[in-house]
């Protein structure tokens, strides 16, 4: 009994030291918050482009096609900058470097066509013809199943008949008449330029095609009229 009771005194006396041995946990402070870089924003051409930003987007174009020359997207929106910006010449470039690298694009073939006929639409408008011709010649090479062909040959002609080169006038315009012969003005050029070379029977007939078209145009009815004349008299006996 003497030993069950000094074995509880033992016992007793020790759960201070328990208690101390092992105190309350300490709950661990919050961690500290985690800051979120955000991530670079990646250049984007189509975005500059849409805002205007022309140059920004031709800058980031140039940029990928240098470390990606394959990517088709590139070359569409730089050729998209470039005519925005009216440099038609270096769009037809970049665009045909596009066609050579990544094959031909619907998007592609429509930079190219608008490039090249705003670049000879310029030159023309600013009289500077011998700048029009290699353009135009140029479109009508390299786009020859283009829509927009017939009218080429049509501005084409009309340059050689303000140049004097009546022939070329004549062989451009006709080019352009077979597709679209419903043009009142490029029959009226076809009958001034064959005209000019002495061609009055093809001549006649290309100012009566006009006059079909338009048959009150006065420049059309006295082209007529002097064709008419100058036919009569070739013929006429000679006088004894």
């Amino acid at each position: 009994m003497k030993s069950i009771i000094w074995l509880l005194v033992l016992f007793t006396a020790g759960l201070p030291l328990v208690a101390q041995e092992n105190p309350d946990p300490v709950e661990p402070e919050d961690p500290a918050p985690v800051v979120v870089k955000p991530k670079p924003v990646k250049p984007d051409a189509v975005r500059e482009y849409k805002a205007k930003r022309y140059s920004e987007a031709i800058a980031i174009c140039l940029n990928e096609i240098k470390e990606t020359p394959g990517n088709r997207y590139s070359y569409i929106v730089l050729g998209w900058s470039l005519i925005a910006q009216g440099k038609y010449s270096e769009a037809f470039d970049y665009t045909r470097m596009g066609i050579d690298r990544t094959g031909s694009d619907q998007y592609l073939i429509e930079n190219a066509e608008e490039s090249l006929t705003k670049l000879y639409a310029w030159f023309y408008n600013q009289g500077r013809y011998d700048d029009a011709l290699p353009a135009i010649q140029r479109f009508i090479s390299y786009l020859p199943n283009s829509t927009k062909v017939p009218t080429a040959y049509a501005l084409l002609g009309d340059i050689y008949l303000k140049k004097g080169q009546y022939i070329y006038a004549d062989t451009a315009l006709s080019y352009a008449l077979r597709s679209n012969p419903n043009a009142f003005e490029w029959w009226l050029g076809a009958g001034l330029a064959r005209e000019k070379f002495g061609d009055y029977k093809s001549a006649l007939a290309a100012y009566g095609e006009a006059l079909k078209l338009d048959p009150s145009h006065q420049e059309a009815l006295r082209g007529r009229d002097r064709m008419r004349e100058k036919l009569s008299l070739a013929v006429s006996p000679a006088a004894p």
